[in-house]
């Protein structure tokens, strides 16, 4: 989807920086899938705290996700 946004320049120029993007798309696209992720992660870890052995399944679950994260923003 195309959508015009306003984000400070020297933001997106650290972003991409940080992130190793190529471009201003893939470093705003990076940014939103880490977003997404890290609010699941948290959204399942409070979960965890209801179901004791969901725990350890949850910190599995994020050591696989940054993995993935890694791989996917190479």
């Amino acid at each position: 989807m195309r959508t015009t946004i306003t984000i400070d320049d020297a933001k997106v120029d650290e972003l991409m920086r940080l992130n190793g993007a190529e471009s201003r798309s893939d470093a705003i696209r990076q940014a939103v899938d880490e977003a997404i992720r890290r609010r699941k992660v948290a959204d399942f870890m409070k979960l965890a705290g209801k179901y004791p052995h969901l725990h350890v399944e949850a910190r599995r679950a994020e050591k696989i996700s940054l993995a993935d994260a890694k791989r996917t923003h190479r």
